[in-house]
């Protein structure tokens, strides 16, 4: 039993034979967080600042301030403070208001997943930072482009502008720009399948909260941690990572995280059959998620329930599961993922021996896969699953073109995955050689130190003689 499930994480992408998990992209802010009660108060303030302010840079300041502190709950109103600010700024040449707007742009269109919009704000900023040579400003803009890029599956790309972000914050001993910028690349070596080289980023960024004391996306660093510990298959230490951040998460009053965190550790129990906590685990998620109406959070739980009783041969309580999936998708208006749900309908309905019913669902999972351009994998899922079914039901002449085209695109994967193992050599090559490279370069750099300490105890001496 092999056909249910999901993938992966800041995208709605449902993969037949795995559960979906979550990986946590942090998106890094420069102003601080508050609560909801105390933002909408720092708001007001903010607004009856705005009408008394009297010079215009003042007023974008505080243009570019309210529309951070909006953009998540009403981004409507905040585009609009947004638009004048970085309007004013540009009218005026005041560079720092302009960045300001930009860099609030980038980071909601990350936050919504929407990699090209936040690109294009990030390009402007490199222009300008790159003309007026503030470096640190412009690492901190390759690390965005490296989350950007990653929402839209460009991960060779985001690792090279990450590569480049590193090499930066090193030559400053820039320690907070490292820390964002390893978690980063983790992430990103993650979603290409390069699991041991993800884990050592993630672990070289927790290593940098924990010395720095930074508690702020602490219990996102474990959950990512112990995805990555589970695609090794190192089962046991996930759980522990996963608790971690739970605890952690909870501790906070972090709803989101926390609830990501009990999907990711249901996947750990449910691939150990332990469908009862993995259940359990995933119904407290749910709770988790509609504190706030994070929807996309309660869509995943449904479909990983949905799986767990399709798994357990309790068709008829997959298929109410993964329905309720189903209708969260459809009011939301997004289309990627479904076809692996209608289809996983239709293998509940399979199991039921309901063939008609069942064949309805497969017809509709192929259509929708067919008209919103699905990947390869979810092909392969339908062919071979739609073969059975019509063999099942005596339609031989049909069960073999699906059995054909399901061999002609499983061989092409095959194909694919040799190329990524070729490929997946050669980054960690270069990966080992890079970390050599820094090595070397905190050696040159401790040998320059130690020099400057020599020449300042011969200058010492010098002062003694002559004194």
């Amino acid at each position: 039993m092999n056909s249910i499930l999901q993938r992966k994480c800041t995208k709605q992408v449902f993969l037949a034979t795995k559960i979906k998990t979550f990986v946590v992209l942090l998106v890094m802010w420069f102003f601080g967080v508050t609560s909801l009660c105390a933002q909408e108060k720092t708001v007001e303030n903010l607004k009856i600042a705005l009408t008394k302010s009297k010079t215009p840079t003042e007023k974008i300041d505080l243009q570019n301030e309210i529309a951070f502190l909006l953009h998540r709950k009403d981004s409507a109103s905040a585009f609009q403070y947004l638009n004048e600010a970085y309007k004013t700024s540009k009218r005026n040449n005041y560079e720092k208001g302009v960045l300001t707007s930009l860099k609030i742009k980038a980071g909601y269109f990350i936050f919504k997943n929407k990699g090209n919009p936040a690109i294009v704000a990030l390009e402007e900023s490199k222009k300008i930072l790159l003309n007026n040579k503030d470096e640190l400003q412009l690492a901190d803009v390759y690390r965005e482009f490296g989350q950007a890029k990653s929402t839209i599956s460009k991960y060779k790309e985001a690792i090279e502008d990450l590569n480049r972000a590193e090499k930066i914050f090193i030559a400053y001993q820039n320690e907070s720009g490292l820390e964002k910028t390893y978690e980063t690349l983790g992430l990103n070596y993650a979603e290409l399948g390069n699991y041991e080289i993800a884990v050592s980023f993630l672990f070289k960024s927790l290593t940098i909260k924990e010395k720095l004391g930074i508690k702020k996306g602490l219990a996102t660093n474990y959950n990512n941690i112990g995805r990555q510990l589970y695609n090794l298959k190192n089962f046991e230490e996930a759980v522990k990572y996963y608790d971690k951040s739970a605890a952690f998460s909870k501790e906070m009053g972090d709803d989101r995280t926390y609830g990501i965190t009990l999907v990711n550790t249901a996947n750990v129990l449910i691939s150990q059959k332990n469908y009862l906590e993995g259940e359990k685990r995933l119904l407290a998620a749910i709770e988790s998620f509609e504190k706030i109406k994070f929807q996309r959070g309660v869509q995943t739980c449904y479909n990983n329930l949905g799986a767990i009783f399709l798994r357990d041969e309790k068709y008829q309580k997959g298929i109410d599961y993964l329905k309720k999936a189903l209708s969260i998708a459809n009011q939301n208006q997004n289309k990627q993922g479904v076809p692996l749900i209608l289809h996983n309908i239709g293998y509940g309905y399979r199991g039921l021996e309901n063939y008609e019913e069942a064949l309805k669902w497969y017809e509709e999972a192929e259509k929708i896969a067919t008209d919103f351009s699905a990947d390869t994998y979810t092909f392969t899922e339908i062919y071979k699953y739609r073969a059975v079914l019509d063999s099942t039901r005596g339609k031989f002449e049909s069960a073999y073109l699906y059995k054909s085209k399901y061999q002609k695109l499983y061989e092409k994967m095959l194909n694919d995955k040799s190329i990524t193992a070729v490929n997946d050599l050669k980054t960690k090559y270069e990966t080992q050689k890079k970390e050599n490279e820094i090595l070397n370069l905190s050696k040159q750099n401790t040998q320059k130190n130690l020099l400057i300490v020599a020449q300042k105890f011969e200058l010492s001496d010098s002062k003694l003689k002559t004194a």
